[in-house]
């Protein structure tokens, strides 16, 4: 779901800010409706739904999560800014849209997403438990376990694709018409821990090797005022 005229109350600017007249571009101004429209969605939503949870994530790739929003079709899924959410569920006793959503709004922090339900409380964990997929990960993580390349491994691709596996930092050569490594029979593709390189998230990439798994979990509840952590 998507993540400012908001209403000035939401906001607590310094007076000498306030009455300075600014005028707004018109990247400003759909801005400012984008945010307001997701404010109003999230309150709408918790209007129309029963429970509200707070759910964090790893690794969200698309197509994965498009299907969590298939499997939820009769609720609402949101991944928003943060802060703008908070705007939304507010942050103290003072502007909270409702009963104790301040709770919820504290624990909005780093990658974190909100599902508005009326399902049964058990039927969410039920879900959210037995969600696991596995995906190719990204350059810029990190690897949660080491991967070796082994000449078994190599056996499998074409003598037409050394230039491309030299390229990506392997060091092989072709050996009796095969792709063989020059450093034995293992070579270390990338560390447990390590940062993934773009080069080595091709080379898992045409590996086959998937270390990406892609997970929501809950991490609060929240209905008609009665808050949990789980």
């Amino acid at each position: 779901s998507p993540p400012p005229s908001l209403p000035p109350s939401l906001f607590s600017m310094p007076s000498s800010r306030r009455t300075k007249k600014v005028t707004l571009t018109q990247t400003d101004k759909k801005d400012r409706g984008h945010k307001s429209a997701v404010i109003d969605s999230i309150r709408s939503a918790l209007d129309t739904h029963t429970s509200l949870y707070v759910f964090t994530y790893t690794s969200l790739r698309s197509a994965h999560f498009q299907r969590v929003r298939r499997d939820w079709s009769d609720s609402r899924l949101f991944i928003s800014k943060n802060k703008l959410t908070q705007l939304a569920l507010g942050r103290g006793e003072e502007d909270e849209y409702r009963e104790n959503l301040r709770l919820v709004s504290a624990l909005l922090k780093g990658s974190v997403g909100l599902l508005a339900t009326s399902r049964p409380r058990e039927a969410v964990v039920e879900y959210f438990a037995g969600l696991d997929a596995t995906d190719y990960i990204r350059a810029g993580a990190a690897s949660p376990s080491t991967v070796n390349l082994t000449n078994d491994d190599l056996s499998c691709h074409p003598v037409s694709m050394l230039p491309q596996l030299k390229s990506l930092g392997v060091p092989c050569h072709v050996s009796n018409g095969k792709v063989v490594l020059l450093t034995g029979q293992e070579w270390r593709v990338v560390g447990e821990g390590r940062q993934v390189t773009a080069e080595q998230a091709k080379l898992l990439g045409i590996m086959g090797v998937k270390l990406a798994r892609f997970e929501l979990k809950i991490k609060a509840r929240w209905e008609d005022g009665d808050f949990e952590e789980m």
